[in-house]
């Protein structure tokens, strides 16, 4: 997982996994965001169909004090009791030091370079 989302305390991004060796009863994999490698504390997230491995988080989802993200495989009985598990990021970037003048000389418009 790649973080996409520059604000933060946010994540955005795809998250990608390696299928099943055998799907052959897998039905789904669930994705969540969690407080450990073990799922503890797991929220969020949603599930995509057996073959698919790639779950998009939405831009600005609150990262709050998770660490991770779990993935699970789920049959048509049971959810996995052991993830797999990756290392939650933050990627953070912001303008600074901005600078504008305005050069317009008309009372309602604006003109010139930001810097």
């Amino acid at each position: 997982f790649t973080d996409g989302d520059l604000d933060a305390a946010q994540i955005g991004g795809d998250t990608t996994w390696t299928l099943a060796a055998d799907e052959t009863h897998v039905s789904n994999y669930y994705i969540y965001v969690a407080t450990n490698t073990a799922g503890a504390g797991k929220s969020g997230g949603g599930n995509v169909n057996s073959g698919v491995n790639t779950y998009p988080f939405s831009a600005d989802t609150a990262k709050a004090s998770f660490t991770h993200i779990v993935v699970y495989t789920k049959s048509s009985l049971v959810e996995q009791t052991t993830p797999a598990a990756v290392a939650l990021g933050d990627s953070a970037a912001s303008a600074s030091s901005l600078a504008f003048a305005d050069k317009d000389l008309d009372s309602v418009q604006i003109g010139g370079d930001t810097t």
